[in-house]
């Protein structure tokens, strides 16, 4: 079975590990913000169209999105292996090693998800959308309306 740990001592394990995947979240959303503008390229390239913005606050706005989007890309799998560490003094071995062939597993699902949603499901639901204009409406995309409906 698993180690005993005195109360105090699980909380002051958890207060570390919650102290790392915040790290891990401020430090990457530091890192995402510096590679912003090449974030917004990439992403944007995609709409097929000049993107418009209403203000400087869309600016700010659309780059920490965007930034606060990758540091949470960043920090799943790093967040994942911080609660298998918390919870593994408490598993047998047999119970470890099949916990931690989650970690893995809920990575890649969700770079799976991400990008079945990138490359699949938002250009078809974005063209569907634009097409019930039916050529009714003068059509400008605000940045900050486009990268939300992503």
């Amino acid at each position: 079975m698993g180690q005993d740990m005195p109360f105090l001592e699980h909380l002051t394990d958890l207060r570390r590990r919650l102290m790392i995947v915040l790290g891990a979240f401020f430090g990457s959303l530091v890192l995402c913000f510096l590679f912003v503008d090449h974030i917004y390229q990439e992403l944007a390239r995609r709409s097929g169209e000049k993107l418009a913005i209403l203000g400087p606050g869309d600016i700010l706005s659309i780059y920490v999105k965007l930034s606060a989007v990758g540091a949470i890309a960043i920090t799943i799998p790093i967040a994942a292996y911080q609660i298998w560490r918390f919870v593994v003094p408490a598993l047998q071995e047999r119970e470890r090693t099949v916990a931690l062939m989650y970690i893995p597993a809920l990575f890649l699902l969700f770079l799976f998800g991400l990008s079945f949603s990138y490359f699949i499901l938002f250009p078809m639901t974005y063209a569907f959308v634009l097409g019930l204009s039916n050529g009714n409406f003068d059509l400008v995309i605000t940045a900050n309306d486009y990268f939300t409906f992503m």
